[in-house]
């Protein structure tokens, strides 16, 4: 006997509501199987190489960077480090074409780490030859050199003298981005985590003597670019605080392009309000710096929105807007 329409009609209806409440449930359980990083690293690494090795490094990654998007920003770069030594060690080599720019490109961190820490030195070269392969952009992947040369050495001035050392062979190696740059951030965060407060900062490095301690020009620009990143760690987001102290540099252009950079990526890379901060805490000399440091790192991180990229510098006057397009 043929059921009306009308009961058909809602027959399909529950029968597809219960599919979807079966599957929505499964989702969810299988979500929430993912270890969670800050609870154990080993069971994070052990579950993702599964991942890797059952369904392939580009769904496994994009799962990852899924199942992270609703942390902290801080919580979803280390992850991201975490999951880009768990691909090398699955894939090789491979690991190096799977990672993007997401989460600050902590997976590219996390695969020049765990290289070098295998290979040594040696292997540098061939990583540096990975970065200019393919859609890979050169200026972050090199960046993943510096932090992994930086965590092969050690810690201290002296393990940083010999990254900066190594950095300087790349085939594409600039003061303000790359590889010096992800040599100063390990540094400074390992000095970071041996303060106990801003006090003990202030009286133990006064003077700025981080990177006025470096004998080569291009060294202590490199680590003026990476300071305001770094006294973010301790004085949170008062700008206005970090340009003061960006001011009294002798050499200060390096210390405000990197305020700039920061800045941007704080703002999540919103032109009009980077522009907005920088104006507020930059006088008319250090505007161009802060504002081409934004440029800079917007090139560097989103290539193909150069247009965005260019109204960071259009406000200024002709010179200026010349010399921040410049960098």
């Amino acid at each position: 006997m043929e059921l009306p329409p009308k009961k058909i009609s809602i027959g399909i209806l529950l029968f597809f509501a219960s599919v979807l409440i079966v599957c929505g449930v499964y989702i969810r359980n299988s979500k929430a199987k993912i270890p969670d990083m800050e609870q154990s690293v080993d069971s994070f690494n052990s579950f993702w190489k599964k991942e890797i090795s059952t369904k392939g490094g580009y769904i496994a990654y994009k799962e990852f960077k899924e199942s992270n998007f609703h942390k902290k920003p801080e919580m979803q770069h280390l992850a991201a480090h975490f999951i880009g030594s768990d691909l090398y060690d699955v894939l090789g080599y491979k690991a190096i074409t799977i990672c993007d720019l997401s989460y600050r490109y902590g997976c590219y961190h996390g695969v020049f780490s765990s290289a070098i820490k295998e290979g040594g030195l040696s292997v540098v070269s061939k990583l540096d030859e990975k970065c200019f392969g393919g859609k890979i952009l050169p200026t972050p992947c090199q960046h993943g050199i510096g932090h992994g040369l930086m965590e092969y050495f050690g810690e201290g001035k002296g393990a940083a003298e010999k990254s900066l050392n190594e950095c300087s062979k790349l085939r594409f190696n600039k003061n303000y981005a790359g590889c010096s740059y992800g040599v100063f951030m390990e540094y400074e965060l390992n000095l970071a985590e041996s303060f106990q407060s801003v006090n003990l900062i202030s009286k133990k490095y006064s003077s700025f003597q981080i990177c006025d301690g470096f004998a080569k020009k291009r060294d202590r620009e490199s680590c003026f670019f990476t300071m305001p990143k770094w006294w973010r760690l301790f004085y949170g987001d008062s700008y206005s605080k970090i340009g003061k102290m960006c001011g009294e540099i002798s050499d200060d252009k390096a210390c405000f392009m990197g305020l700039g950079r920061d800045i941007l990526s704080q703002q999540n890379y919103n032109v009009r309000n980077t522009i907005v901060l920088c104006k507020k805490i930059s006088n008319s000399n250090n505007l161009v710096n802060c504002l081409s440091g934004a440029y800079l790192a917007y090139l560097n991180l989103i290539p193909n929105k150069k247009n965005f990229a260019i109204q960071l510098c259009d406000g200024l006057s002709v010179t200026g807007k010349n010399e921040c397009l410049r960098q």
